[in-house]
């Protein structure tokens, strides 16, 4: 390998975070690979201490440390005085915010930058400037801020105390709370689920509690595993959650995938917990019953429905059996078994009592979703979803008295699976019939669907 070139200059360029280090990282390289070893130590030092003084600034809002080091820089900076010693002396004591291999970065690439930038009888040894600028972009330039125990004190203290999710507000994560967790290293989140969990169930303040739900929210969103991976395990490890804490529905909502990262016993009380906390939902509840609508939808396309069905069974039945009538529970027939035939029966359930059967009728002419149902239904499944409308119209419910008597044209579809019935399998209408319309015979029925 020529000592004289980064091979993989572009690759080391691109895992530096911010813009600005990584334009002071290039031209480090470039001073490097010319000979002008002293110069890239001095381009190397400003690269990782201009990403001290930007974590700094971007931390002082949640981090006492991270305040005052930043207010020390910027006054250093102000009065153009080199604040680099300074810098060093707090990362020496700030343990919740450097690991022990970044403090020794840190002063190795200070002292070789010292000795670079004074005359000297020492030259500057090329093996420990390569050396220097990977440990650089290893310990500093790619990584964001890792919290420790300490660090992570301050946030739950500032889960507390700041307004990180607002009661109201246009955006659903606002842009403090994004930074906030953009900044964090994924190998803190395990740790400060650790924290979190276990205080919003030992009781807490409303704002502590929506802060920290939105905080769990967000990372159970954010597109790295290290998220719903940390939420898995901290439930993992929490006895069943009892229906009160449907915070969890929230956060599975917004990051199904930490579903997947649960197994054995653990998803077995999880999959418990969440359909408790899904059927404690009142049918009457329109917001909730949407949102659970939005849950299942979004469940449904990140684990897939045979891995809902089988894996979290009472999770998929409860949710379900809230919203049978929703739009999106037709819609997701599309998926095939074993999720279909489990929807549809499901379904017709629900519309065995005229109310509902009438509710659904109602939803599914103005959502217009009679030919998503008769796409993915069998004939027998849309001949006795006719039949239950039937009989329902036929107990008293209006709307579907309506459907009757207008022979079901607003359903034509439906209708034509359901006369194909009657036609090639007369024993099988009879037998629907005499389970879901008893007060119908195979040819009063006929004329009820076909123009007299």
């Amino acid at each position: 390998m020529d000592l004289h070139s980064f091979v993989d200059r572009d690759e080391l360029v691109a895992k530096v975070i911010n813009g600005d280090c990584r334009s002071y990282l290039s031209e480090a390289i470039d001073c490097y690979e010319v000979g002008a070893y002293r110069a890239a130590l001095v381009m190397l030092c400003c690269a990782v201490f201009e990403d001290i003084r930007l974590k700094a600034k971007d931390y002082a809002p949640f981090d006492g440390w991270a305040e005052k080091v930043s207010n020390l820089i910027e006054a250093k900076l102000d009065k153009q005085n080199s604040y680099e010693s300074n810098v060093l002396e707090n990362v020496e004591s700030a343990k919740h915010f450097f690991s022990p291999a970044q403090r020794v970065c840190l002063r190795k690439i200070l002292d070789a930058r010292n000795r670079a930038a004074h005359p000297s009888g020492v030259e500057t040894n090329q093996l420990e400037v390569v050396s220097l600028i990977r440990d650089g972009v290893e310990h500093f330039l790619s990584v964001r801020a890792l919290l420790g125990e300490k660090g992570i004190d301050v946030l739950i203290k500032n889960l507390e105390q700041l307004e990180l999710f607002p009661e109201s507000g246009s955006k659903k994560y606002p842009d403090i709370a994004l930074q906030l967790l953009d900044g964090i290293d994924p190998r803190a989140h395990i740790n400060i689920v650790q924290r979190i969990v276990p205080a919003l169930l030992k009781g807490c303040t409303d704002k502590f509690r929506r802060n920290a739900i939105g905080f769990l929210e967000c990372l159970a969103a954010a597109e790295i595993d290290t998220g719903p991976r940390a939420l898995a395990i901290s439930l993992a490890q929490t006895r069943t959650l009892p229906p009160t804490e449907t915070w969890l529905m929230d956060v599975v909502k917004a990051g199904p995938a930490l579903l997947k990262e649960v197994s054995g016993r653990p998803r077995i009380a999880l999959d418990a917990a969440l359909a408790s906390m899904v059927v404690a939902v009142p049918e009457r509840d329109d917001e909730r019953v949407f949102f659970l609508a939005e849950m299942y939808s979004s469940v449904l396309g990140k684990i897939g429905p045979t891995k809902f069905v089988q894996d979290y069974p009472r999770t998929f039945d409860s949710l379900v059996s809230r919203i049978w009538w929703h739009p999106q529970t037709a819609k997701s027939l599309a998926y095939g078994e074993p999720l279909r035939r489990r929807v549809v029966s499901a379904i017709f359930e629900q519309i065995d009592v005229p109310e509902r059967a009438g509710h659904f009728a109602s939803v599914t002419r103005y959502t217009r979703s009679e030919t998503v149902l008769a796409q993915h239904m069998t004939d027998l499944e849309a001949f006795t979803m006719i039949a239950q409308f039937a009989q329902a119209g036929f107990s008293g419910n209006a709307l579907c008295r309506g459907l009757l008597q207008t022979r079901f044209d607003e359903f034509p579809a439906l209708r034509a699976k359901a006369l194909a019935v009657i036609t090639s399998d007369e024993p099988s209408a009879v037998s629907i019939l005499g389970s879901y319309a008893g007060n119908f015979s195979v040819a009063s029925f006929v004329d009820q669907l076909t123009e007299a």
